[in-house]
């Protein structure tokens, strides 16, 4: 017989965001135990501000050496350029070629965001260009998660790069990702209302406050995006891309307002 004080017999000490990751799971997902550690590592590290900021200063290194060789300062050219390296950065954790561009006010229904994250596409949120929450913020937080893996691969169980897509990122669209808890999985990790890296509010905030000053360009390159969506001429100019996709674009035949990559383009 054991007794409360016996310390032969401790009981499990259970965390409390694996908990409530669980809450979003079921089926296949709710038994697959990597799984679940390492989303619960991943919004360990969001939520831990000096680890966003050094993996952040990473970032803003990756850019300024791309423009420094391409000789640009910030801008309109410049901002192809961070588009470029989130993309590589992307594309190396096995995410689809190309973003999908968001346009319109009425955003993408549960169905077909859960459909594109599990087909490994990455969102461009340009319809959210001038608001809190941003353009790019998805694809930094998943950029910040990239380079922490790089620089400590025992961070996510030693699991490579090339993987990160089909083992997490995908995963997060699955049918087994969301339950009646109010919140999916996704939701937990990377699009919460909370003061950390969780949140896409918080963090394109934290980019282009730059306290610190620790990461000057990324952070005026995000200012200048975002102070570019708040115009009327950003969103006459997006209508007409859907309109007129440009050349390395296409409609979604069954997805209204968005912008599909055309593949080899």
């Amino acid at each position: 017989m054991f007794f409360k004080n016996d310390t032969s017999n401790p009981q499990k000490k259970t965390d409390p965001i694996e908990e409530e990751l669980k809450k979003s799971l079921k089926g296949d997902l709710l038994n697959n135990e990597p799984f679940i550690k390492n989303c619960v590592k991943i919004e360990n590290f969001l939520m831990d501000k000096d680890a966003v900021d050094q993996q952040l200063i990473r970032l803003n290194d990756l850019l300024a050496t791309k423009l420094e060789n391409s000789n640009l300062k910030v801008g309109k050219k410049a901002t192809k350029q961070l588009r470029t390296l989130i993309q590589e950065l992307l594309t190396s954790a096995g995410f689809r070629e190309g973003m999908i561009q968001t346009i319109g006010d009425k955003g993408l229904s549960k169905e077909d965001f859960m459909f594109l994250t599990s087909s490994g596409f990455m969102l461009k949120d340009s319809s959210l260009r001038g608001k809190p929450h941003g353009e790019f913020t998805h694809a930094i937080q998943w950029c910040l998660i990239i380079l922490k893996q790089q620089e400590d691969p025992t961070f996510l169980d030693n699991m490579e790069i090339k993987d990160i897509c089909n083992h997490i990122f995908k995963l997060l669209g699955h049918e087994d990702s969301t339950t009646k808890y109010p919140f999916n999985c996704w939701d937990q990790l990377v699009d919460r209302a909370e003061d950390d890296a969780r949140s896409p509010e918080w963090l394109s905030g934290h980019i282009q406050d730059n306290e610190n000053e620790d990461y000057p360009l990324l952070a005026e390159m995000i200012k200048l995006r975002t102070e570019k969506g708040k115009g009327s001429l950003s969103k006459s100019h997006l209508e007409e891309k859907l309109k007129n996709p440009p050349e390395r674009y296409e409609k979604h035949p069954e997805i209204e307002d968005i912008l599909m990559p055309k593949l080899n383009k």
